[in-house]
Order: structure tokens, then sequence, then C-alpha cells
């Protein structure tokens, strides 16, 4: 589970807050040393990994808990804030159901008039 509200230790390094759960594992150091790094690769934050979390922006942070996921190499990763289904929901139910604050739906259509396309406003109220 990774978590929006980030649990990272503030006296290790990024590289020690991605080690920490395989070396209480008993995981070699080769392999605990190869999955951090792997797990940089994949996110971009090698030039990360010497720095502590008081020294990385906010999306940096997010991206070195989920390389904590990541080195444990699960077969699912369940996140608290579901991004890629806010920017591009499904169904209306489904983008009403997981904003906060909520959506606003208004019913209407987009018309193309004269110097581009407008959203005209239908008169009654979204199911």
């Amino acid at each position: 589970m990774v978590f929006q509200n980030y649990a990272l230790y503030l006296h290790m390094t990024v590289y020690k807050n991605k080690a920490f759960g395989l070396k209480l594992r008993r995981f070699p150091k080769d392999e605990i040393d190869h999955r951090v790094r792997e797990a940089a690769d994949i996110l971009s934050i090698n030039e990360l990994l010497e720095r502590k979390p008081k020294e990385l922006s906010g999306g940096q942070r997010q991206r070195v808990v989920a390389g904590r996921a990541i080195v444990r190499k699960p077969k699912v990763f369940l996140f608290d804030e579901p991004l890629d289904l806010y920017d591009h929901p499904v169904n209306q139910f489904v983008a009403g159901f997981i904003g906060s604050p909520p959506m606003n739906f208004f019913r209407g259509r987009v018309e193309q008039k004269t110097g581009g396309l407008w959203f005209v406003e239908q008169n009654f109220p979204c199911a």
C-alpha cells in the first residue's frame, strides 16, 4: 500500500529509506543494492539517492515512497490517491465518487461558433 501522506524516515537518505524494508527482511546486500537502484531508474530519482527527505520536493518524496513499494516487487500496488482515475474517469459515477471535493457536473453540448468551440449549458439538472 502506497500512501499519499508519505511516511519517510527523515534521518535516512533516500537510498536507506528504500532499502530499509528489505534490510529488515534480511535480503543480501547486493540484492538490496540492485533493487534500490533499479527502482531509482524506473522513477528517475538516481540523483536523489544520497539526499534526505527534507531536501526533496513533494513530488520527489512521493516517488521515494513509490520506490519503497517497488523494491519489494509486489504483485499489486494500491495507491490511496487514484490519480489515473481522477484525470480520466471511465464514467460519471466514478468521476463523482472519487472527487474530493466532489466534481460539479453540467449538462450541455460543445458547439462551434465564431472564433472557436463553446460549451452551451442545457437548463436541466444532472443525474
